[in-house]
């Protein structure tokens, strides 16, 4: 991913041959070391989901935050 203003982190996903923007999945700066995942899907909708997962700054927790795959706005409650 790259990181966006205030060393957000943000992946972008895009089609390789036409580099059409499928989504951009971005959370505040909460985490150390912050890394994306993909994973299988928990919704249903037959597309895989997106994990950013990594360690709590204020508390050194792990925790991993869950976002559909197909539509990148729409965020896993825990």
């Amino acid at each position: 991913g790259t990181f966006k203003d205030g060393a957000r982190p943000q992946l972008r996903v895009q089609n390789g041959a036409t580099g059409t923007d499928y989504g951009v999945y971005s959370f505040p700066a909460l985490f150390h070391s912050p890394a994306y995942y993909q994973h299988s899907d928990f919704d249903g909708d037959g597309i895989s989901e997106v994990t950013l997962f990594g360690r709590l700054k204020r508390n050194n927790k792990i925790q991993a935050k869950i976002v559909s795959g197909a539509d990148s706005e729409y965020k896993m409650s825990a």
